[in-house]
C-alpha cells in the first residue's frame, strides 16, 4: 500500500513576480516545463479556472491525468487531479516578491497507486521532476527578459583637451631646454672646429695660355695637321690665318 509523498522546493528568480506567473499561468505551456507531462489539451476554460488533460510519462511509466487549474493572480497556481493514472495529485506553485525578483515555491503530493512503483521510486522521480520545473522557469524567464546594458559615456571633447594640454604643456617644456642645449652644444662644436683646424691656402688659378705660348703653338700645329688629313686630294692647304704675308724667318735666328 503506497502513501502520499509530499516534495516542496523553492527557487530565486531574477525576474519580477508578474512575468513568472506568465509563464505558469498558460496551461497549454506547462510540458515545456513539467517535464512528466508531453501534451495538455485543454478542455475547460472559465472563470479563472481551466480543465485540462495531461499525458506523459512517470518513472519510466505512460500516464494521463485530467487536472482542474485554478489561477489566482498575481502569484499563485493551484491544480487537483480530477481522474487519471494516479490515485491522487494536487499541487501549487506561488510567486512571491523577491527584492527586484520573485521567489517561486513549488509544492506537490503525489499517491502513486501503481503497483510497479515503490514510494523510493515515486519520492525520486517527483523530487526530480520539480527541480527541473524550476530550473527551467527560472532560465526561461530571466532568459526571456530584455536585457539592459549600460552606455559608457564618451568625454566631451573640451575635456579630453583639458585633460592632454598639461602633459602636452610639460612636454614642450621638458623639450626646450633639450633642444637648446643641443643647439648651443653644437655651436660650440662648430667653433671648436673652425679654431683648432688650420687655415688652407687658396687654390692656384688655372694656367692660362701667356704662360705657355708653347703649349699654344703645339696644340694649333696638331689643329692643322688635323685640317690637312681631311682636306681631298689636289687641294692646297689653306696658310693659316696672320702667317701668309708673314717673312720667313731668318736661319738660325
Amino acid at each position: 500500500m503506497t502513501r502520499p509523498i509530499r516534495v516542496e522546493r523553492q527557487r530565486s528568480i531574477r525576474a519580477p513576480q508578474q512575468r513568472v506567473y506568465q509563464l505558469l499561468s498558460r496551461v497549454e505551456g506547462l510540458p515545456r516545463f513539467a517535464d512528466i507531462w508531453l501534451v495538455a489539451d485543454v478542455l475547460e476554460r472559465g472563470g479563472g479556472q481551466v480543465v485540462a488533460e495531461f499525458r506523459g510519462y512517470f518513472g519510466g511509466l505512460p500516464v494521463e491525468s485530467v487536472q482542474r487549474l485554478s489561477l489566482r493572480p498575481p502569484g499563485r497556481v493551484e491544480f487537483r487531479q480530477l481522474r487519471g493514472t494516479f490515485k491522487a495529485l494536487r499541487g501549487e506553485y506561488v510567486i512571491e516578491p523577491e527584492g527586484p525578483g520573485a521567489r517561486l515555491t513549488a509544492r506537490m503530493e503525489v499517491e502513486a497507486g501503481i503497483p510497479m512503483l515503490g514510494d523510493q521510486a515515486v519520492q525520486m522521480a517527483l523530487s526530480a521532476s520539480v527541480e527541473r520545473l524550476l530550473n527551467r522557469v527560472r532560465d526561461a524567464a530571466e532568459r526571456d527578459l530584455p536585457r539592459l546594458v549600460p552606455t559608457r559615456r564618451s568625454a566631451p571633447a573640451g575635456s579630453a583637451l583639458a585633460a592632454a594640454s598639461p602633459e602636452a604643456a610639460a612636454s614642450k617644456e621638458g623639450a626646450a631646454p633639450e633642444e637648446a642645449a643641443v643647439e648651443s652644444s653644437t655651436e660650440e662644436g662648430a667653433a671648436e672646429t673652425a679654431v683648432s683646424r688650420p687655415a688652407q691656402p687658396p687654390p692656384a688659378p688655372p694656367p692660362s695660355e701667356e704662360l705657355a705660348p708653347g703649349g699654344a703653338r703645339r696644340r694649333a700645329g696638331r689643329r692643322r695637321r688635323r685640317r690637312h688629313r681631311r682636306r681631298p686630294m689636289g687641294s692646297s692647304p689653306a696658310p693659316p690665318p696672320g702667317e701668309g704675308n708673314a717673312p720667313p724667318a731668318p736661319p738660325g735666328g
